[in-house]
């Protein structure tokens, strides 16, 4: 997605080594994968998506970054729920079932973790995952 688009996606490697979390590796990946993709799909032709690890009070927090559209205001309620897409998504990109964020919700939850995003229409949006370091919760 992001070659078509030409999108470049920068990762900012943390200063120091992250502890672990308790997370199997296609729930982590799934996470990562559904943001990143949406990301690209939704930043400016162009454009650049920052991904972002870091640690703070036994919270691991990933945080995507892009440029791109935005999510309306009046619409930002519904992102996280089942076949939801913005009406400026859908113009944008056509294909899409609307899972995306939810499976990303589903997953963190079931983490005991919390994920959250800032946004502004035309602007792009920043997406956090918190997940806590050392649960013993798959």
């Amino acid at each position: 997605v992001a070659a078509r688009r030409n999108v470049t996606i920068e990762f900012t490697k943390p200063e120091a080594k992250l502890s672990q979390i308790r997370i199997a590796a296609p729930h982590l990946r799934a996470i990562l994968q559904n943001l990143i993709e949406n990301a690209a799909k939704y930043s400016k032709e162009g454009g650049m998506v920052k991904v972002a690890l870091s640690e703070h009070d036994a919270i691991s927090q990933i945080t995507v970054t892009d440029d791109g559209i935005g999510i309306p205001t009046e619409q930002q309620d519904r992102v996280f729920t089942r076949f939801y897409r913005a009406p400026n998504a859908v113009k944008i990109e056509t294909d899409g079932s609307g899972l995306g964020l939810y499976i990303v919700k589903n997953i963190v939850t079931k983490h005991h973790g919390k994920v959250w995003f800032e946004s502004s229409e035309g602007v792009g949006s920043k997406f956090h995952v918190e997940l806590p370091i050392n649960t013993s919760h798959t």
